[in-house]
């Protein structure tokens, strides 16, 4: 696993680009600048056109994270780039719902889409075993 510095860490897995949060809460500003740097300089390595984000990690993340992953995901888009989301907690799938982002992305229980279903379109989750990877 590669680590693009303290904010996240990718690894190619099943022909696409993991990414994974390091941390927990991404509420402040400083945290939130660093994130949206380290997802755009990993663009550059999604040999296959393929990026995941994995959200394990995260617990809370404010509306300006929300915001930033909108604008990744337009320079996703912009590059050829198809984006999925995984293991995103009911409380941020909530608000993906609500602010209807649900349509924008597509989200994953697991972090291999070809192995899970879809979590989009108000399907209730299932919880993936974590402890396992």
């Amino acid at each position: 696993m590669s680590s693009d510095n303290c904010a996240v860490e990718s690894v190619h897995r099943n022909g696409q680009l993991v990414i994974g949060f390091r941390d927990a809460k991404i509420h402040d500003e400083s945290k939130i600048q660093e994130v949206s740097r380290a997802l755009t300089a990993c663009l550059t390595r999604a040999k296959n056109r393929k990026v995941l984000l994995n959200f394990a990690n995260v617990q809370f993340m404010s509306s300006d994270m929300i915001s930033k992953l909108v604008m990744f995901n337009r320079k996703c888009r912009t590059f050829g780039i198809h984006l999925e989301l995984c293991n995103v907690p009911q409380n941020l799938l909530a608000v993906f719902r609500i602010t209807r982002l649900d349509g924008v992305f597509q989200f994953y229980d697991g972090d291999d889409p070809l192995l899970v279903m879809p979590a989009n379109e108000g399907v209730e989750r299932t919880t993936s075993d974590a402890s396992n990877r």
